[in-house]
């Protein structure tokens, strides 16, 4: 971005743009800066923060009396949920002036900027409700252009689907019990596999794992460290393979059967060389 973050002694942090103004944002504890790609990380004693520039889209949306298409988007949805008949004459007038697929757009990526889930809701609500419309809006005479408009619907259709998918990836892994509070443009650099990497390393298995079956992504590696996990709190209790006879044996039995329903493409003597492997690093 444009603007500089600094921590002023006695008072707070400070956001500096490019023409000389300025902003203050007083903080009474000590604070730690951490620059991010589309954000400053702001980490206190008490928990992390974000100060980012709010998006276009969520500005041409929330602005007061504005007419961007994806505001009169949200508008037209609001009235057809207060059972008002304008709704209807609203979204055909954003279809009929070609804008439809722009406000639907807007509102997608303003919900992919959100960390409130209402706020999330209602943006995707509202790009749903476009949907509904954009058929009605390719009355053109030329197959080119209806060829086209077919594309965009077929894109803007992706488009939605992958974005609640990563909302509801990054709703979870945001939670305070998990701790990666990231934007979608982080997640988006990360990408999903080393996203799964580090909730494995926190010893979130099961948020790993269904993370993976959301997305498609193989599972192998994240039933093999849960299971190195099993191993070592099993050995720290003393009821290792030599003691109680359930280490190696009694997970690779839960993980066979796993395999064994095509979970995994593990062999059992895989299971345990990886296992032994994992345990030695």
């Amino acid at each position: 971005e444009d603007a500089i973050c600094l921590q002023w002694r006695n008072t707070g942090i400070v956001m500096v743009g490019p023409f000389g103004d300025w902003l203050n944002f007083p903080y009474d504890e000590a604070v730690h800066l951490v620059s991010e790609p589309d954000c400053c990380r702001i980490i206190t004693s008490r928990g992390c923060q974000i100060l980012q520039r709010v998006p276009n889209s969520t500005v041409g949306i929330r602005s007061l009396g504005s007419t961007e298409p994806a505001a009169l988007l949200m508008d037209a949805m609001e009235a057809f949920e207060e059972g008002d008949p304008k709704s209807d004459e609203n979204i055909r007038s954003i279809a009929n002036s070609h804008q439809l697929f722009d406000a639907i757009a807007a509102c997608i990526n303003a919900a992919s900027a959100e960390f409130d889930l209402k706020k999330q809701e209602s943006l995707m609500k509202a790009a749903s409700y476009g949907k509904a419309f954009c058929s009605e809006s390719d009355n053109f005479n030329s197959i080119a252009i209806q060829q086209q408009q077919h594309d965009a619907l077929v894109n803007i259709t992706k488009d939605f689907v992958d974005t609640a998918n990563k909302l509801r990836i990054l709703n979870d892994v945001r939670k305070p019990s998990v701790g990666l509070p990231i934007t979608i443009l982080q997640y988006n650099r990360l990408t999903p596999e080393v996203l799964v990497g580090r909730l494995t390393a926190r010893n979130q298995h099961f948020l790993a794992l269904r993370v993976c079956e959301l997305l498609g992504l193989k599972t192998d590696q994240v039933l093999v460290r849960w299971a190195c996990e099993k191993v070592k709190k099993m050995a720290t209790a003393g009821t290792s393979n030599t003691g109680g006879g359930t280490s190696f044996s009694s997970v690779n039995s839960s993980i066979s059967s796993v395999s064994a329903n095509g979970g995994m493409g593990f062999t059992d003597d895989e299971i345990n060389r990886t296992i032994k492997n994992q345990l030695e690093q």
